[in-house]
């Protein structure tokens, strides 16, 4: 069996040599050490593979951002994954950057937990405001239809 290298490995590859390359940089630089860190970086870079692939997600996988209203409705389902993936890129950015900025593990473990909680509650609050408008939509081309 061959395995044909799509985007989201060249991402992966782009986001562990980068990580790699951050982590040495910062490293020499006396900015953070090695130890802990490491275990931020890679979440950070695990987090922003998992966004990049998560826009791409069918309707009712096993995976992704399942809130009610996702789940319920295919053309909600496709915008919460889209915005969700771009969220998490984003904050597996942030978590990255603080590994490599932050020597103390408790601002690293603060910056994590924010993030991921931050994320969480963006990502369900625009999957019930998607569908919300989705429900707004259908209602007034039903009335338009009378």
């Amino acid at each position: 069996m061959i395995v044909r290298p799509t985007a989201t490995h060249a991402v992966a590859l782009a986001a562990a040599i980068t990580a790699t390359t951050c982590l040495s940089v910062s490293w020499a630089l006396g900015l953070a050490t090695p130890r802990l860190n490491l275990l931020f970086t890679v979440l950070g870079a695990l987090m922003i593979v998992t966004g990049n692939i998560a826009g791409k997600l069918p309707h009712g996988h096993a995976m992704g951002f399942r809130s009610p209203w996702a789940l319920d409705d295919a053309e909600v389902w496709d915008k919460t994954q889209r915005f969700g993936g771009w969220v998490l890129v984003i904050a597996g950015l942030l978590v990255l950057n603080a590994s490599l900025l932050f020597g103390l593990a408790a601002l690293n473990w603060i910056t994590l937990i924010a993030t991921c909680s931050a994320s969480l509650l963006v990502i369900n609050a625009s999957s019930y405001f998607a569908r919300r408008k989705r429900k707004a939509r259908d209602a007034a081309w039903r009335e338009l239809a009378r």
